[in-house]
């Protein structure tokens, strides 16, 4: 299928583009962690709390989950406008594109991102009142989830219709894009990664010996705790396993390079390294406590992801972009030929005039015309006068008499001599052309 070719904003970039590609990464790295510890956390609060009808120790860590959500939302928003900018500016046709063509789901993003928001404010502020009526307590935070699995989902499908310019034609509505051929793998890898960052940050959070002391649980130990939330990290680390190859294998053909296969082997190594040292923290193995490294290694897996991700968006539009500059550069010329034209009228196609042409368009064509009569005669007839004298036609100009009595007389022309000459150079050019 033929991709839609639209033309660029004729528009400079605001900055250079490499400045703008930093910015775009360092911006999307900090929204997406925080995008993540809000998200994975409120599906760990949902299963804490569920887990605390039986063990009330449960019921208390996932009110202190709870509390870390609504603070990791209000970053998350805030560092999400940054790369939305940046993305909309670097990426203009193509992002304006994916939008308007997800049309209302899109739209729908706003009051879906305030619904969240107010469910989990009212699940963290409803606790004790609601503490005998947990089963509308913990729908409360299941709701919440459910709307914030929803949005990145909206995300992902806007995000990733943006490589497929060939499948624009087709796309009718959200329901088209979602279900392009690496959406939902990409959707399933994103939320796995989700959960193992807010595992591992828990297994930090909670494993404070001064702040575990404070909660005073009752049957679960600080080291209970802690593995559990490793363990977390650890299924939802492996789980990548499956969905990074899947999501590998549903991209186009086209959109794969030596740098980004380079990237993902990478990936896997650092991905088994971390790995087998959550698998020695969730069986207790003695030794020094790995949190440190494991997070620096998963720093370096999710900086590595981020750049393969600019990787295969850069490589997938490459081709459409070129289309874009070659129908914008087309544009451009025919805008500029139909912009001389009407500066400069009389030009053919928008050619640009002479300027004795554009002398004789401000200062003569109002009462002069080359072959037919206005105010005053054709000029083919001054022409066939001063044949080979342009002077004449200068003098004439400057001391004007009255030759023929059913015209009025000329006044004398206070233009300046050298643009007067231009005009009738102009003049006897032309009638001796035609």
């Amino acid at each position: 299928m033929e991709p839609v070719v639209p033309k660029d904003l004729l528009l400079p970039l605001p900055a250079p583009s490499w400045l703008l590609t930093v910015l775009l990464l360092l911006s999307f790295a900090l929204h997406i962690l925080f995008v993540n510890l809000m998200l994975g956390g409120s599906l760990l609060a949902l299963i804490a709390e569920i887990r605390g009808l039986k063990n009330r120790d449960w019921d208390k860590i996932s009110h202190e989950i709870a509390k870390t959500i609504t603070v990791n939302k209000s970053i998350a928003v805030v560092l999400g406008v940054a790369p939305l900018l940046t993305i909309s500016v670097l990426y203009t046709v193509w992002f304006y594109t994916a939008t308007t063509l997800t049309g209302h789901t899109w739209l729908a993003v706003v009051p879906l991102v305030i619904l969240a928001f107010l469910l989990s404010y009212a699940h963290k502020y409803s606790w004790e009142k609601l503490a005998h009526s947990k089963g509308l307590h913990i729908t409360l935070a299941a709701a919440a989830s459910a709307v914030f699995l929803i949005i990145p989902l909206i995300f992902l499908t806007e995000i990733n219709l943006m490589l497929y310019p060939e499948q624009w034609r087709a796309i009718a509505s959200f329901w088209d894009a979602l279900f392009l051929s690496n959406v939902l793998p990409r959707y399933f890898h994103f939320i796995a990664a989700t959960v193992a960052l807010a595992g591992l940050f828990c297994a930090w959070y909670f494993g404070r010996a001064k702040y575990f002391a404070g909660l005073q649980l009752e049957t679960l130990t600080r080291a209970e705790v802690v593995r559990s939330f490793y363990a977390v990290a650890l299924a939802a680390t492996s789980a990548q396993l499956f969905f990074g190859p899947l999501l590998f294998l549903t991209l186009p053909a086209h959109v794969i390079s030596a740098s980004v296969i380079l990237i993902l082997v990478v990936i896997l190594l650092l991905a088994g390294i971390a790995i087998r040292w959550l698998w020695l923290e969730v069986a207790g193995t003695g030794g020094e406590p790995r949190l440190a490294r494991i997070g620096g290694i998963l720093t370096v897996v999710v900086v590595l992801m981020i750049w393969a991700r600019h990787d295969i968006r850069e490589t997938a539009i490459a081709p459409h972009r070129a289309l874009v500059a070659a129908k914008t550069a087309d544009y451009t010329a025919k805008m500029m030929q139909a912009h001389n034209y009407l500066v400069m009228p009389g030009g053919l196609g928008g050619t640009v005039l002479s300027p004795g042409a554009q002398a004789f368009s401000r200062r003569c064509a109002s009462c002069h015309a080359m072959d037919s009569r206005l105010i005053g005669p054709p000029l083919k007839e001054a022409a066939a006068l001063y044949r080979g004298n342009p002077e004449g036609i200068v003098t004439w100009a400057l001391q004007p008499g009255r030759r023929r009595p059913d015209y009025p007389p000329m006044p004398p022309q206070q233009v300046p001599r050298d643009e007067l000459l231009q005009i009738a150079n102009y003049i006897v050019d032309t009638v001796t052309k035609q």
